[in-house]
């Protein structure tokens, strides 16, 4: 039996969850010993722009990971490609959730309506934010641990 699409009229966002894995141990992840965590699908391209399509009044994607989706982009930029081929075509908004220094500028400048950026550590994350901030917007996630650093008279 497939399962049903959610009621989106409830929803107003669209998640596209990734598997690409993780270079973070962090004690808090709530992927982390899930009995999805190992599982690899191909993603049906098809059905994606299909549900997308339907959907495109919501007008944005928002992009995370069982992990981390930025995680080893070199091997999964084809993944990347295909993705914001449809959302471009469709005229939709993509953000995307996640830890990682990435330093792709196109990636940001030119596909990516907001990123949003999860740290417990804003003091050694500055330069990296000062850097992403001149390619899209940011949000920012605070992770408070017992190691956080605030720093706020420093950022």
């Amino acid at each position: 039996m497939r399962p049903t699409s959610p009621d989106l009229s409830i929803n107003r966002n669209i998640s596209i969850v990734t598997n690409f894995g993780c270079r973070s141990n962090c004690w808090y992840c709530i992927w982390k010993g899930h009995r999805l965590q190992n599982v690899q699908l191909e993603t049906d391209w098809d059905r994606l722009e299909t549900f997308l399509t339907e959907h495109r009044d919501k007008g944005k994607v928002s992009v995370s990971g069982g992990g981390d989706c930025l995680y080893k982009y070199d091997e999964h930029v084809g993944w990347w490609i295909k993705l914001f081929e449809i959302t471009n075509r469709l005229d939709m908004l993509v953000d995307v959730h996640t830890r990682e220094k990435f330093t792709h500028q196109s990636f940001w400048r030119n596909h990516v309506n907001r990123c949003v950026f999860s740290s417990d550590k804003l003091v050694d994350d500055k330069e990296y934010l000062e850097y992403l901030s001149n390619l899209t917007k940011i949000r920012i996630t605070h992770l408070v641990t017992v190691n956080t650093s605030f720093g706020y008279n420093k950022f």
